[in-house]
């Protein structure tokens, strides 16, 4: 445990070191002109920018930043570069590899039968989960495994190792993760290769002539970058409130969502090509990945409440629920929670009973666990709750007279359980750590589905290069990462995928832009 405890300290510390220093926009001039201007320094954007270098030496392309720093949500990513196939034949195979991937991800049963939520054996099974376009998705898979993994090692310096599970990840220190690694190798190639990289330039709007790409506006007009080919690679929106109550579907508990993507996920680029004629999708965000505590709780606790939140550094782990339970805004648990977390977060967005709320009593907590409660109430008051009986603490969490009768009929229900070793309540919960809810104090601390990133929003081609609504394309434009991927994911990210895709998308857009710089 302590151990443990170090080791999230050193990665905190770590992870703000690992903010890569690059050239300011102060020194971009007012009018400048490259080949191709990337925007957007994340994975996507550095495999744009160095597969165009690497295969035409000569052009001249810059990579324009909004942020202080570069690599986006990849420098938060634990490095996963997951493919879920695992013979060499099935990456070869189409008919091999469509029976693998349907056997572990398409043909589950869907979660549409409430039956559902009450298996512990439940996982990613959420309606929807595949691929929108098979084909490209294969091909992208293909790529990311075989080629673009083969040139980020080769070309770039990227280090992997193979995992027991025979799936490769970035090779980090103990002291860091393989996301920062990964953007800090490339930013280094990049530069290596005379590619300029920009901080602090927002871009703003496209460039067009003639219905064509042609450069972008940053900084309130103060930059102009003048380009044959123009890159979208600035992630997705999930940081954006407003932008995911308006491109999110029809799931309406999107909106009480935490994301963990960084806070340059506001999708300016996704917008940026809607201007100018992108094609969107008629949805274009993702199903939920995990829950957890309030962020902000989180950072308030500390250390005394790393066993129960498993979320520090990174907050997307699974909660180990086997010891308590969740109650909606009625007062009633939801399902096993114990059940896969990705399963058990889109049900709580299908319910979409909010708030979510875990429920404690202090008889059973240690000292530092109270402490870090207590802590919580005073410092986030609206994510941590305390009473001295039951009825009061479902005052304080906003429920009616029937949610307090429900509350309590949740707790007396589970405390039996606790007792006899079986929730009688949700059959199938793993009971091996529960814990009784009793004391003199009682605790209700929020609970939140959250998400990686937003699943897409722009149409592109199998080279990247943006659709319009007809299917023909927007000369000279190109989009790739988290604004474009929604033919590669349906509503759930497998995990570890995040990354291959999104650098393939690159890749593949870098590559033709780079051909076809005369066009």
């Amino acid at each position: 445990m302590k151990n443990r405890i170090m080791t999230i300290k050193i990665l905190s510390v770590l992870l703000c070191m690992s903010i890569i220093a690059c050239v300011s926009s102060k020194n971009v001039k007012s009018t400048e002109t490259a080949d191709i201007v990337v925007v957007g320094a994340g994975i996507a954007g550095y495999a744009a920018a160095i597969k165009a270098k690497v295969d035409n030496p000569n052009l001249a392309i810059t990579i324009l930043e909004k942020q202080d720093y570069v690599g986006g949500t990849t420098r938060l990513a634990l490095g996963g570069w997951s493919i879920w196939v695992y013979s060499a034949d099935q990456y070869t195979n189409l008919q091999n590899f469509s029976a693998a991937y349907n056997t572990q991800y398409i043909d589950l049963p869907g979660i549409i039968n409430p039956d559902m939520v009450t298996s512990a054996n439940a996982r990613i099974t959420m309606p929807g989960t595949g691929y929108p376009d098979y084909a490209k998705t294969y091909n992208v898979f293909r790529q990311s495994k075989m080629v673009v993994q083969d040139f980020f090692a080769k070309i770039c310096g990227v280090v992997f190792e193979t995992r027991a599970n025979g799936s490769p990840k970035v090779t980090s220190p103990p002291d860091e993760i393989g996301g920062s690694v990964l953007i800090r190798t490339l930013d280094a190639k990049a530069k290596a290769l005379g590619i300029k990289v920009y901080t602090e330039c927002k871009v703003e709007s496209i460039l067009m002539n003639n219905s064509a790409a042609v450069g972008v506006t940053a900084n309130g007009g103060s930059i102009t970058v003048n380009a044959k080919k123009v890159i979208l690679a600035s992630g997705g929106f999930s940081r954006n409130p407003e932008r995911v109550a308006a491109w999110a579907g029809n799931e309406p508990g999107l909106t009480y969502i935490q994301s963990f993507a960084d806070v340059s996920g506001t999708g300016e680029g996704i917008q940026m090509a809607y201007d100018v004629g992108a094609a969107a999708y008629e949805s274009t965000f993702s199903t939920v990945c995990r829950i957890s505590y309030d962020v902000a709780l989180l950072n308030v606790a500390g250390e005394a409440w790393y066993y129960w939140a498993q979320a520090a550094p990174w907050p997307t782990h699974s909660l180990p629920l086997e010891e308590l339970i969740v109650v909606n805004n009625e007062g009633n648990r939801i399902g096993a929670e114990t059940m896969d977390g990705g399963t058990f977060a889109w049900w709580m967005v299908h319910e979409n009973k909010t708030p979510y709320w875990v429920i404690f009593g202090d008889e059973q907590m240690s000292s530092d666990e109270e402490t870090a409660l207590a802590a919580g109430v005073a410092a986030v008051p609206a994510s941590v709750k305390t009473a001295n009986s039951l009825s009061a603490l479902a005052g304080a969490m906003g429920l009616n007279s029937q949610g307090a009768a429900n509350l309590q009929n949740a707790v007396t229900v589970w405390n039996a359980s606790v007792a006899a070793g079986k929730d009688s309540a949700v059959p199938g919960k793993n009971m091996q750590n529960a814990r009784a809810i009793s004391g003199r104090t009682y605790w209700a601390a929020k609970v939140f589905p959250n998400v990686w990133d937003s699943m897409g929003g722009v149409k592109t081609n199998d080279e990247g290069q943006v659709l319009k609504a007809d299917g023909t394309v927007i000369p000279n434009l190109y989009a790739a990462g988290a604004m474009a991927n929604r033919a590669y994911f349906n509503q759930y990210y497998l995990g570890g995928t995040s990354l291959p895709t999104y650098s393939t998308a690159g890749y593949l857009a870098g590559k033709h832009a780079a051909a076809h710089i005369g066009d």
